[in-house]
C-alpha cells in the first residue's frame, strides 16, 4: 500500500503535469485571512526575529488558557510536533499502544508498528482495551464522523488506568465544538489528553502552532522532551493577534457551512454518486458502481484524497473533498464537478 508521503509526491506530480486545484488537505485557505493578521513593520520583524520570545510566550500562553478554558498546556509547532513527542515519550516506555482506526498517518510513523493494537471505537465502548495508551482522531478525518463527549468520557472514566490521546486537530471547523470537544473537560484529568491544532480554521499551518492540555505528569514530560522555544517570535505574535477575532473565524465557518451545502446538492444531482454524512469541512464521496471517482475526478482538475490510499480503511471507493470558505475554490469545485456531471458516463468507465 502506498503510504500518505507517496501519496502527496503523486499529488504533486499530477498537478505539475497535469494542473488542477488541491482538494486533499484538510485545512482551511481563503484569501480573507490577509485582512485578519497584523502589518508588521520592518522593525517589528527584526525584532520578533532576533529575541527570545520568552515573555510573549507566557502571554500567548495565558490567553489560550482563558480562551479555551485550560489549566495547564504544552505548545508544538503545531499538533503534529506534539504527537511525535509523545510517541517519543511511550515508546521509551515500552508500553502497550492502542491505535482507533482509521488514523492519522504521522501517528503510526512515528510508532513501533509490531507493538501497535489496532482498536475499533465499537472496541472500546465494549470496554475491550487491553493497552497503557489509546491514540484516536476526533473529528476522524477519513471518515468525517465525530464521537460524542458523553461516549469519550465514558471509555476514558471506566478504563482508568489507560492515558488516551485524543487529537482534536480539526475540531475548531465543527459546527458547536464546545460540544464535543474534551478541552474543557481536561482540568484535573488523570488519564487523557487532548492535541488542539491552529492549523485547520486559524489559517496558519505555515506558522505551525498547536497545543495539548490534559494530565499534567504527561505535559510536562512534553515540554522536557522539546524545545524550549517551540514557536516563533513571529509565530507568537500573529497568534496573539488573532486568537480572540471570534466574529471573523464564525464568519469563515458559515461561509463553509454554506459552500459544503451548496457541494453536495452538486454531487447528489450527479447520477451515480453517493455522499457521506460528514460533521466536518469536508464532503466524502464516491461512485455507487464501484468505479474510481478520484480518477474521474482528476479528469476535470479536482485532487481529492482517495481515502483507498489510507490505513485502517476499507477500500470502499470513497474520496475526500475539502470545502473551503474561499470563494474563488468554491467556484472552481462548483464548475468542475458540474463538469463532471457532463462527462459522467466517461468517468464511470475510468478505473
Amino acid at each position: 500500500m502506498r503510504n500518505y508521503h507517496d501519496y502527496l509526491k503523486d499529488l504533486k506530480e499530477h498537478q505539475r503535469n497535469c494542473g488542477g486545484a488541491n482538494y486533499c488537505l484538510s485545512n482551511n485557505i481563503d484569501a480573507g485571512y490577509r485582512n485578519l493578521y497584523p502589518k508588521l513593520s520592518k522593525q517589528q520583524i527584526f525584532e520578533l526575529s532576533a529575541n527570545y520570545p520568552n515573555g510573549k510566550l507566557t502571554d500567548l500562553k495565558n490567553k489560550i488558557k482563558a480562551k479555551f478554558m485550560v489549566n495547564d498546556l504544552a505548545f508544538g509547532a503545531g499538533s503534529e510536533d506534539l504527537l511525535i513527542r509523545i510517541n517519543r515519550i511511550v515508546t521509551t516506555k515500552d508500553q502497550r499502544i492502542g491505535i482507533v482506526t482509521p488514523i492519522f498517518y504521522r501517528i503510526l510513523d512515528t510508532l513501533d508498528s509490531g507493538k501497535i493494537q489496532r482498536l475499533s471505537l465499537e472496541n472500546l465502548i465494549r470496554g475491550k482495551v487491553d493497552c497503557d495508551v489509546v491514540w484516536l482522531n476526533n473529528p476522524n478525518p477519513f471518515t468525517g464522523e465525530i464521537i460524542s463527549k458523553e461516549t469519550l468520557l465514558k471509555i476514558i472514566k471506566r478504563t482508568p488506568l489507560t492515558m488516551f490521546i485524543i487529537d482534536e486537530a480539526s475540531m475548531f471547523l465543527v459546527d458547536n465544538w464546545e460540544k464535543f470537544s474534551l478541552l474543557k473537560d481536561t482540568k484535573g484529568t488523570s488519564n487523557f489528553i487532548v492535541l488542539a491544532s491552529f492549523s485547520k480554521l486559524y489559517g496558519v499551518s505555515g506558522l505551525r502552532a498547536g497545543f495539548a492540555s490534559g494530565n499534567k505528569k504527561l505535559l510536562e514530560a512534553i515540554e522536557t522532551t522539546g524545545l524550549t522555544f517551540p514557536l516563533t517570535g513571529i509565530s507568537i505574535h500573529i497568534l496573539s493577534e488573532i486568537i480572540n477575532k471570534d466574529s471573523f473565524f464564525s464568519n469563515i465557518k458559515k461561509k463553509i457551512a454554506t459552500n459544503k451545502a451548496n457541494i453536495e446538492a452538486v454531487l447528489k444531482a450527479i447520477p451515480g454518486i453517493e455522499v457521506k454524512e460528514s460533521g466536518t469541512n469536508c464532503v466524502y464521496c464516491r461512485f455507487t458502481n464501484g468505479r474510481s471517482l478520484y480518477e474521474a475526478l482528476l479528469k476535470v482538475g479536482i485532487i481529492g484524497l482517495d481515502l483507498d490510499t489510507q490505513q485502517g480503511m476499507a477500500k470502499c471507493g470513497y474520496v475526500r473533498l475539502t470545502v473551503h470558505s474561499s470563494a474563488r475554490l468554491h467556484e472552481y469545485l462548483t464548475l468542475n464537478l458540474r463538469q463532471l456531471n457532463t462527462n459522467s458516463n466517461y468517468a464511470y468507465a475510468t478505473k
